[in-house]
Formats: C-alpha cells, sequence, structure tokens
C-alpha cells in the first residue's frame, strides 16, 4: 500500500511540474489545450518570438524552375518551352510543355522527344562538322535519374549527327512505370550505333544503364568503341580550371553560358518527383533543356579537343 502511494505522489508531482527535468514536460492550467495530441503544443524558447510563417515563393521567382514562359521576363528560347503562358496555378499538360510524341515498345509507351542540334544551340551545324573522323558518326548518352545507383532512371538522352546538324532524341518515362520502355528503346539505337560518346560514361551512365536493364532482363550490347570525354578533359584541362565537371568545361572551353531555363543537376531526381506527383509538364522544360544541353557541349568537347 505504501509503495502505490509513493508512485500515486511522484505521478502527481509530474502532472504539476515537478518531476524531473527532461523528462515530461511540465504543464498548467495555464497552458491551451493540445487538442488530441498526448504532447504540448511547442512554445518559443525565452525572449524569443515566434517566428514568422514561411513566404510560400510562387514557382517562377527565386526558385531553381525555370521562368513561366509567356510571363514578363521569363520568356525563354530554348528550343523546348512554347509561347504562350498558363496561370501558375494551372497544370500544363506534357504534350503542350514538351512537344513530342508517344511510342510503344514491348515494354509499353513512353515520351519521345527529337530536336534538331541547332533549335538549342545555333552553332549546333558547326559541331557536326568537326567530328573526328576515325569515329564515325557516334551516339553521345546522357542520362537523367531519380538519384545515386539503384534508383530507376527516367530519361535517356541521345544525339547524333544529322544531315549537316545534330539531331537530338530524349526518350523519357513519363511514370516510373514507363522506365522499361525507355531502356527498351535505349538498346536498340545502342545496339545500332557505330561508336559510343559520353562524358563519365564509363563510370556512370552505362553501368547506371545496365544495371537498369540487369533488373528488367533487358539485353543490352553496346559498341565496342567508346570515347569518354572525362579522362580526356582531365589530361587536357583538369590543371588549368581546378575540376574537369561538365559545367565548367562548357564555360571555360566552349564559351556557352546557359540561359536561365536550365537547372544544377542535382535538383534534376527532386523536380521530376514533383512532376510525378502534380503531372505539370513545365516541370520537365527545364530537365529536358539541360539534357539537350549536356549532350551539346560532349559534341563541342569532342571538336576542340580532337
Amino acid at each position: 500500500m505504501d509503495r502505490l502511494r509513493g508512485l500515486r505522489r511522484k505521478l502527481q508531482q509530474r502532472v504539476a511540474g515537478s518531476g524531473p527535468e527532461g523528462f515530461l514536460p511540465g504543464s498548467s492550467p495555464a497552458d491551451p489545450p493540445t487538442g488530441e495530441s498526448f504532447l504540448p503544443a511547442p512554445r518559443p524558447a525565452p525572449g524569443r518570438k515566434e517566428p514568422a510563417p514561411a513566404e510560400v515563393v510562387p514557382a517562377d521567382r527565386d526558385s531553381f524552375l525555370p521562368p513561366l514562359p509567356g510571363r514578363a521576363g521569363g520568356h525563354v528560347e530554348s528550343g523546348f518551352l512554347p509561347g504562350g503562358g498558363a496561370r501558375p496555378d494551372e497544370s500544363v499538360p506534357l504534350a503542350v510543355a514538351v512537344p513530342g510524341e508517344e511510342v510503344e515498345t514491348e515494354w509499353g509507351t513512353l515520351w519521345r522527344i527529337v530536336r534538331r542540334g541547332s533549335e538549342i544551340r545555333p552553332d549546333a551545324d558547326r559541331l557536326a562538322a568537326r567530328l573526328p573522323s576515325d569515329l564515325g558518326a557516334p551516339l553521345a548518352i546522357d542520362l537523367e535519374t531519380c538519384g545515386l545507383r539503384g534508383q530507376p532512371l527516367f530519361l535517356v538522352g541521345l544525339a547524333r549527327p544529322a544531315g549537316g546538324d545534330l539531331e537530338l532524341e530524349l526518350l523519357l518515362a513519363r511514370t516510373r512505370a514507363e522506365e522499361a520502355a525507355v531502356i527498351t528503346a535505349a538498346a536498340g539505337r545502342l545496339a545500332a550505333a557505330e561508336s559510343l560518346l559520353s562524358f563519365n560514361g564509363l563510370d556512370f551512365d552505362l553501368p547506371f544503364l545496365r544495371a537498369r536493364a540487369g533488373y528488367f532482363r533487358i539485353p543490352l550490347s553496346v559498341p565496342e568503341r567508346h570515347l569518354d570525354l572525362l579522362p580526356v578533359c582531365r589530361r587536357v584541362y583538369g590543371r588549368r580550371y581546378g575540376n574537369c565537371r561538365l559545367s565548367t568545361l562548357e564555360q571555360a572551353v566552349c564559351d556557352v553560358a546557359r540561359t536561365t531555363a536550365d537547372v544544377p543537376g542535382s535538383q534534376i531526381p527532386e523536380l521530376y518527383d514533383t512532376f510525378s506527383k502534380t503531372a505539370d509538364g513545365r516541370l520537365l522544360q527545364s530537365i529536358v533543356y539541360h539534357n539537350a544541353m549536356d549532350l551539346l557541349t560532349i559534341y563541342d568537347l569532342l571538336s576542340r579537343t580532337g
């Protein structure tokens, strides 16, 4: 009985706020109701004010998202952004934001985007004309993924010389369910290519693509001739510029500045994830532009390094 009285006394002390510090938070009759939760409402530390509510920043201002087309100062001629605009609260279909076509494969459908390089960079015809003859017509490849190894990919960007220009073909998975269709379509392009061109493709793009193809048991064969420009650029430019990121070389060596339509590569997985939840095609415009510019810069570096 004495033990029960002692336990009851300790419980009353804790409820009254006199329990050991750091165990159960104290409360008093003056405290506001905390709803159904047994946790007390958070209160600011002594001497500090309640933080103001965070400002909701529109997607077209002070954000990694590109400005919405058709708004003041926001129209970007990138070859992917259509004319006209929509209200920020409206969702723009992918077919309007990033024109292309639906392609059927044995693994289902995907969204195929085809552009000429000169639509994105006016000097694309010069890049096509300065390719080394021993590579034939190299197929450039660049992936966009949902994260590091083990995560799905959602975009395989391909580029090849065609008709005195560079032809870009971007194979897009509109949902993660279309990843296998993108991989099987890309596998067909790789099997037919004379040679392959990439930037860090030996360590990232091809191992990543092989792993995802293996996951779906999709056969994948690649050309024997594969020129990965990253080791070449490290030898030629590494000491001069401090690093050999593609963005660094694009500005320092190729003297190219991307438009505001671009998005940092580190933010692409989050941007695609947001698209998958909202189906707003404008969210993919910057990703498509980023991938297309990467492909063109690979050809530009090849033309300068030989």
